[in-house]
């Protein structure tokens, strides 16, 4: 009981440092001219950083719970190269979206996530 309560806390905290990484970096870097106020900062984080947080910080905990199961170290190896491939392509698109992002748009930032699909 005591591990799964450890896991879970562990995957939340990288969810919120995701949340919290990726809305300051879409507001520091991308617009940094326009000036925000609570509102729009709220909206930046409900619709920009738990969407952008979700797929890496699964990617992040999986890899995190196989390390703490699996014990054949060529399984966990080739297992932990393919998550990290992966985690390096959702980096790359989370952050091409996000250069191509525009909050005052009508389309949500999920969509225009899935439109490469």
């Amino acid at each position: 009981m005591e591990n799964i309560r450890k896991f879970i806390m562990v995957s939340l905290l990288i969810f919120l440092i995701l949340t919290i990484g990726i809305t300051c970096w879409y507001i520091l870097s991308l617009n940094y001219l326009e000036k925000y106020d609570l509102k729009n900062t709220i909206k930046i984080v409900t619709q920009i950083g738990f969407i952008g947080a979700i797929i890496p910080s699964l990617t992040i905990s999986l890899m995190y719970y196989f390390i703490i199961k699996i014990k054949n170290k060529l399984l966990l190896l080739f297992l932990m190269i393919i998550l990290i491939i992966f985690l390096i392509f959702q980096v790359y698109w989370i952050s091409i979206n996000l250069f191509f992002y525009d909050i005052k748009g009508p389309q949500s930032f999920l969509q225009s996530l899935l439109e490469a699909f």
